[in-house]
């Protein structure tokens, strides 16, 4: 499914907790919302002056925040998707990233600069600092239970604050460069955070341990968020894939089809079904989620074989015997019809790709 309308590049998406509606920010000074089902009427929400880097649903999802690089927030309230609140944390350095708490009544942000900045929309008053890093603070996230928040920095590290401000905070550190993207697990016990130094990393959140290192791409990586169930993680990087890993780190992960240009944001449907990504275009996509491989042995991919190489083949392009070549294909076919044999049992059909072994 793709999203058409918006006149210039897509530079955030974002899920309603329905799931039955998707926001998106562009730079075209506008955030549109859309039906999930891809019908291609949209809500343009106006008036920023500059670039929307952010678009962010309450929880209960009557609500937009917008964040853009002119310094400015706002509050939009449906079901018409009114203008309900601003407020302005100064011109933005590059990004600024905007976000709710559970409760919907308070939002955390940062503008690329080193503070990050709390408002609570519906009281009076504007936005109130929280901390400040050693450099530039891009990205922002509440913990899942609004106690915390973890930010993420040009000083190569993550810290998590206390929403309080009442106690120092946490800081992690290991990442080579500059970081890009921190998101909390469904539970708050891990901090998953991603870098130019081309790795994730999942980290216990009170910073005991050693991060799980998640590597395979091979250029910085703009983006990564848990699914719902905190079992799997997708990013996305400027290597134009989307990736999804097991959330431990075990077996192989699962590369999706790459876009044209590097991928930029990429986020997971409330049911964790589908994931959503944008790239430097001026539209947004929208696939069926997958898991990792566990290995060569996969299911999967055997369900998908529809071709086992032939033992003349074998013998002429691997160099093995023709007792060994016989084996091998005879072990393929096996493996394939037991493959499909489990999935029709299971009441599934099985895939019929071109997979060639």
């Amino acid at each position: 499914m793709i999203l058409r309308g918006h006149k210039n590049a897509v530079l955030n998406v974002r899920f309603s907790p329905d799931g039955q509606r998707i926001a998106t920010a562009s730079e075209d000074k506008t955030a549109r919302i859309w039906s999930a089902t891809g019908a291609p009427e949209s809500v343009v929400l106006g008036g920023h002056q500059a670039q929307l880097w952010s678009v962010d649903f309450s929880p209960a999802g009557d609500r937009l925040v917008t964040a853009s690089t002119d310094g400015v927030m706002r509050v939009w309230r449906s079901p018409s998707w009114d203008l309900e609140s601003e407020t302005r944390i100064g011109a933005a350095k590059f990004y600024v990233g905007a976000y709710f708490n559970r409760e919907g009544n308070r939002i955390v942000a940062a503008n690329g600069h080193a503070d990050i900045y709390v408002w609570d929309f519906k009281a009076a008053g504007g936005s109130v600092l929280l901390g400040r890093h050693d450099a530039g603070s891009q990205i922002v996230r509440w913990s899942p239970d609004g106690a915390r928040v973890a930010s993420a920095s040009e000083d190569k590290t993550a810290r998590i604050w206390d929403a309080r401000g009442a106690e120092a905070p946490v800081v992690l550190r290991g990442h080579e460069a500059e970081l890009t993207a921190v998101s909390w697990s469904p539970d708050g016990k891990q901090i998953l955070t991603a870098s130019r130094d081309a790795t994730a990393r999942v980290w216990n959140a009170d910073g005991s341990g050693l991060p799980v290192i998640l590597r395979g791409h091979s250029e910085t990586i703009f983006h990564a968020s848990y699914s719902p169930d905190g079992t799997r993680i997708a990013t996305g990087a400027g290597d134009t894939v989307v990736r999804v890993y097991y959330a431990d780190g075990s077996g192989e992960p699962f590369v999706l089809a790459s876009t044209p240009l590097a991928v930029r944001h990429v986020i997971w449907s409330p049911d964790g079904r589908y994931i959503a990504h944008h790239s430097e275009e001026k539209v947004a996509r929208v696939w069926p989620a997958v898991r990792p491989l566990s290995g060569p042995g996969d299911a999967r991919l055997w369900r998908a074989t529809s071709y086992c190489i032939p033992v003349r083949l074998r013998v002429d392009i691997l160099h093995v015997t023709d007792a060994e070549a016989r084996k091998d294909q005879q072990a393929c076919e096996h493996r394939v019809k037991a493959a499909r044999a489990e999935q029709e049992g299971a009441g599934g059909a099985a895939s019929r790709g071109k997979i060639r072994w």
